[in-house]
């Protein structure tokens, strides 16, 4: 059995290793050998190859310990390699002729090859390249080595027509066969061979099976002929078992578990370092259960629970030359609180969806704690855990995940035999990291968890900054967000705090306070200086503009330290101070002005002088809505503006501008600046904005002000919309469609926005269960949307709704917003690019289900006196009725206009929301219905409360070839009675009309 080359790499990691993970698996083991990794190991893709090559002493890598996969190789060395490795990995003894084959070798940079070049040649493994040359610093094609390795196998190159035209097809065809280009599906066989990929082949070559030749007497045309014959050898039968006769057995006597008779799969369950070796313990487990013990110095521990094949020397002590996943992968590796439920039969990490094995499902995924192999549930993974993903049959499904449980503790006592951090460690018995000290948190991993079988603690890492942004349990500290860990206290994680959090794995496990921000309530704008003598005093006074718009003349006492006014042996002189932006302390009534810094541990995070402003931006930066901005105008007059209205104005150069930002989420955002412009003061025009949201920033606080943001999607961007706390309208989540007014931010009703399109003609559409045809006119923002990944599109088509169960109802796939001065036109569509809004339930087209047939003229009385009790029959939502008008079906009705005609009761089920709803209901079998006034013309208006479905079950009196039309209003606003009754005034006041027809022409009337 081959192994599968480069199971993996299509999967590249999303996250690297975390700190603790390495913790656990090789810090944990000190002073043992971690195997032979090179330092640019992860550019390698042929990992496999390349680890067993080396193993096998066949190749090795650079004097900086690079291997530099990348490299071609050259001629030269693919001959050592070749010997090497047909001498069981050992250097063989190889002496040159008197005469070199070859006359470009000996004597040249490549001499050190000479003694391999001639061994292969006498062999028959490498020729020259004509004119008696070898060209040992050439490169080597794929078709050069496998032609080398075939030989090897046993291949003859003449016989086999490796040799004159041709010979490279030849060659091709038989590598192929025997394996050799397997995992080099797309190499360019022609072209020169990377280091990584010769590592490859040779692997492949060496897990291939050997040939033979044999000759057959056989008669033809009357005479004996001798017909030779290539056969893969036998297998090698050493005891009760047999293993393949292939080149790593022949020259190594080297087997591989997946080979021999006596070995099942086998999985990892447990590793353990054994001091008086030097060696690890791997232990695996067969699928009869029984276990299986091979030792090695190197570390293969990230193998455990995975499905692995074992390369060893076939004597009593089962060396391991090497080992490797057979066909198990890891998919993931990361953090446990980054694996999301996606649906039953998947999971969804960063985005990217992982498909559960079919035979295990979703709650049958096994959970193992490193190094422990006792199944457990995905409950006992704390969301700040290390996990790899794993497949373990190469189908990429989910079969298991491996977590690294661990505890965070501070040390309260270090002692010269022992520590205490929850609990006693003595040095002796535990790994303990240098320098810990009282204070310190540490991580402790469980010598259940580790290789040496010892606690082990690392230091925590700890963070400092701002805490700018609070999102739920999510904290953004000096630009990084990191979320609290279950049942840590968020007390000192307050908005604007400075404080030092410990963090393990981006999960707060402790937050000490250090101190508070700038606030603008100590930001001033000085708008003219001016020295005052008065009674031989002087002073140096300021005209002052303040963050909330107020004016005063002040009394400056300080600059940056430095005495505002010196008195000198003839008069006082006066510090310079520039108009301009500055921050400020009390000192009583004088005035102490500071620079307003910006970098760590200062003010703000970063400024600009750039002296663009407009279209959404100030120097280029993004603005906070509430900002505060000084703008001076040409008249020396100062304004305070929000960042909102400075936003809105047409992008232009001013005159200056300072603007000082902090970052949140990534972005450096605008929150205080000053504009000189020329002129007036440009004005502020600020319209309704329609999005979808795809994320939410959280909450922040300034000058003791609370805000939302939140990223939001418009059409051609996303933007960030921050508003005041109390201004955020309904509850707004990642996903929602929203409305942004000024300040304020609502969420759009999807109840009464969603819907299904019925038809399009890209100017016009139409929705089911709504009769109004809508115009998409040059003013409608068409603003499209994928609902499933919850993103932003830039483009797409309106399309029709789908029935994807094929049941008849048909999927929501728009959401609009109707223009209010021009109600058949739409402001805005928002489309799901998918055709499919994730979260709303597909729309019915309204059916109607017959409870009863009746004729009038057979049954129904020609008299009113007698009521006729059908609305026992009816299902009532509530203690209303729409079928039982004053008591009975057909009480108060026009029983003329009705005679010969068939009627009957029918049932719609109608989508609502809201805990009032309102219908208006038009149908001929009503008219004159009643002789009190409350109906006429056979439009009657009901009001429904207490509704506490999203279904609305009505029965309605139908007639035979007389279609209904009902228009429905879901939270409805105006005042209507129990009963029917004219209010056709208040019901044509209500927004967000749906209309609905019940189509008669599928009902059975009987005569």
């Amino acid at each position: 059995m081959r192994s599968k080359a480069l199971r993996g790499k299509e999967f590249p990691q999303k996250k690297v290793l975390s700190l603790v993970l390495c913790v656990a698996v090789m810090l944990s083991v000190m002073v043992m050998g971690a195997g032979a990794a090179f330092s640019d190991q992860d550019k390698i893709e042929n990992t496999e190859a390349v680890n067993m090559c080396t193993a096998l002493n066949i190749i090795g890598g650079y004097e900086d310990g690079s291997y530099h996969p990348e490299r071609n190789i050259e001629r030269s060395e693919i001959t050592k390699m070749i010997c090497v490795a047909l001498n069981g990995g050992k250097e063989p003894n190889l002496a040159v002729p008197a005469t070199p084959t070859f006359s470009d070798v000996r004597g040249s940079a490549d001499a050190w090859a000479e003694k391999y070049i001639e061994s292969c040649a006498a062999q028959g493994i490498v020729s020259g390249v004509g004119g008696g040359r070898f060209s040992p610093a050439g490169n080597v094609t794929g078709s050069q080595l496998a032609k080398m390795l075939l030989v090897a196998l046993g291949y003859r190159a003449d016989e086999a027509n490796f040799t004159g035209n041709g010979w490279d097809t030849n060659v091709n065809v038989i590598a192929t066969q025997k394996g050799l280009y397997e995992g080099l599906e797309n190499m360019d066989v022609s072209a020169a061979l990377t280091r990584d990929n010769a590592a490859q082949m040779i692997w492949n070559a060496l897990q291939a099976v050997e040939v033979e030749y044999t000759y057959t007497l056989v008669t033809e045309n009357g005479q004996l002929v001798s017909k030779v014959v290539v056969q893969d050898k036998a297998p090698a039968t050493v005891g009760s078992n047999k293993y393949d006769y292939t080149l790593l057995y022949d020259k190594y006597k080297a087997v591989m578990t997946n080979d021999a008779d006596t070995y099942d799969t086998l999985t990892m369950t447990k590793y353990k370092w054994n001091d008086k070796n030097g060696e690890y313990d791997y232990t695996f487990t067969d699928d009869e259960n029984n276990e299986h013990t091979f030792s090695s110095a190197a570390d293969y521990t990230a193998l455990f629970a995975q499905q692995v094949n074992v390369v060893y020397k076939n004597t009593t002590d089962k060396p391991v030359y090497g080992i490797y996943a057979e066909d198990s992968q890891v998919l993931y590796e990361g953090i446990a609180g980054d694996i999301e439920t996606n649906d039953q039969d998947s999971i969804k990490i960063d985005g990217v969806k992982y498909k559960v094995d079919d035979d295990k499902g979703l709650d049958g995924v096994e959970y193992y704690a490193e190094n422990a192999y006792t199944a457990k549930k995905s409950t006992d993974a704390q969301n700040y855990y290390t996990v790899r993903v794993i497949d373990l049959d190469g189908d990429d499904e989910v079969d298991c995940v491996v977590y690294l449980p661990f505890t965070v503790a501070e040390v309260t006592y270090v002692g010269s035999k022992y520590i205490q951090a929850s609990g006693k460690y003595e040095f002796e018995d535990c790994n303990i990291y240098d320098g810990i000290a009282k204070d310190d948190y540490a991580v402790i991993v469980s010598g259940t968890n580790t290789a040496d079988g010892k606690d082990t603690l690392t230091k925590a890492e700890v963070v400092s900054g701002e805490v700018t942004v609070v999102n739920g349990d999510d904290y953004t500290i000096d630009g990084e967000v990191y979320t609290l860990a279950s049942g840590v206290s968020n007390t000192n994680l307050e908005l604007g705090n400075d404080v030092e959090a410990v963090v393990v794995n981006g999960y707060i496990f402790a937050a000490e306070l250090v101190s508070g921000s700038i606030s603008m309530d100590d930001v001033v704008y000085i708008n003219g200086t001016e020295k005052k003598v008065s009674y031989g005093e002087t002073t140096l006074m300021a005209r002052a503009v303040f963050a909330n718009g107020e004016t005063a003349e002040i009394e400056i006492k300080s600059v940056d330290g430095s005495d505002a006014v010196t008195k000198g042996d003839d008069e006082a002189t006066v510090i310079e101070v520039n108009d301009g932006l500055w921050a400020f302390e009390m000192d009583g009534d004088k005035y102490e002005l500071k620079t307003i810094s910006v970098g760590d541990d200062a003010n703000f995070d970063t400024t600009t002088n750039n002296k663009t402003v407009g279209d959404d931006r100030i120097g280029g930066l993004r603005v906070n809505d509430n900002a505060v901005v000084f703008v001076k105008d040409g008249e020396g007059d100062v304004t305070v503006l929000t960042g909102a209205d400075v936003k809105a104005w047409s992008e232009a150069a001013r005159e200056s501008v300072v603007a000082y930002a902090n970052n949140t989420s990534g972005y450096a955002y605008v929150e205080l600046a000053a504009i000189t412009v020329e002129g007036d003061v440009p004005g502020s025009a600020y319209s309704d904005i329609y999005g979808y949201v795809v994320k939410t920033l959280g909450e922040t606080q300034e000058d003791n002000t609370k805000y939302t943001s939140f990223l939001v999607w418009t059409g051609a961007e996303n933007e960030t919309i921050k508003v005041k706390t109390g201004n955020v309208k309904g509850d707004i989540e990642k996903g929602s469609f929203v409305k942004v007014s000024g300040d304020e931010i609502s969420a759009l009703n999807l109840a009464t926005s969603a819907a299904a399109v019925a038809a399009t003609d890209e100017e016009t559409v139409s929705f089911i269960g709504n009769s109004t045809e809508y115009k998409i006119t040059s003013d409608t923002k068409v603003i499209y949307v994928d609902t499933e990944a919850v993103a932003g599109e830039e483009g797409g088509s309106i399309a029709e709704a789908t029935d994807h169960n094929q049941d008849g109802s048909f999927e929501k796939n728009v959401v609009y917003v109707v223009d209010t001065d021009n109600k058949d036109e739409l402001l805005v569509l928002f489309v799901d690019t998918n055709n499919e809004l994730k979260g709303t339930e597909p729309v019915v087209k309204t059916t109607v289900s017959a409870e009863g047939v009746l004729t009038v003229d057979e049954v129904l009385p020609t008299t009113s006196s007698t009521i006729y009790p059908v609305a026992e029959n009816v299902e009532k939502l509530t203690s209303k009725n729409i079928g039982n008008v004053n008591g009975g079906l057909f009480s108060g009705f026009d029983l003329d206009s009705l005679k010969g005609k068939a009627a009957t009761t029918v049932t719609v089920k109608i989508p609502v929301s809201g805990e009032k709803v309102a219908i208006r209901q038009t149908n001929k079998a009503l008219a004159g219905a009643s002789t009190d006034g409350r109906v006429s013309d056979g439009v009657k208006v009901a009001g429904y409360t207490d509704i506490r479905g999203d279904i609305l079950e009505l029965s309605v009196v139908v007639m035979q070839g007389e279609n209904v039309k009902l228009e429905v209003v879901s939270n409805a606003k105006g005042t209507y009675g129990d009963d029917f009754e004219t209010n056709n005034t208040a019901f044509g006041k209500e927004e967000g009309i749906v209309t609905y027809t019940i189509d008669t022409s599928g009902i059975s009337f009987a005569k």
